[in-house]
């Protein structure tokens, strides 16, 4: 059993919480697809809290992980275009938005 800061791992739960991280990040961003951004900001939340038990523990450095670690970047670069992509897409909605209510005012004090 290994422990570090007061986490305790052992050997078998690493590959547990990888596979748990990896299911998570493919689950985030299958949300994402679907549009339901607070069901991928949940599980976002979820894999936070992995990340951060492994990132307390020598896994990061293990050579027997570093495939797993390779998706797992791949994952998580596609999770981040995919957030950013769809901030872009908010942002350029709120636009419309205010432009829309000036346009409502402008109106509005006409007689």
């Amino acid at each position: 059993m290994m422990s570090t800061d007061g986490v305790e791992i052992v050997p078998d739960e690493r590959q547990g919480l990888l596979d748990k991280l990896e299911d998570l990040l493919n689950r985030q961003i299958a949300q994402a697809r679907k549009g339901d951004f607070l069901a991928s900001e949940i599980l976002s939340e979820q894999s936070g809290k992995i990340v951060d038990k492994l990132g307390r523990t020598s896994v990061p450095e293990s050579i027997e992980f570093k495939e797993q670690f390779e998706r797992l970047a791949k994952l998580y670069r596609q999770t981040i275009l995919m957030v950013a992509v769809e901030k872009d897409r908010l942002e350029k909605q709120l636009k419309q938005v205010g432009r829309a209510r000036k346009t409502l005012r402008a109106y509005r004090g006409r007689p």
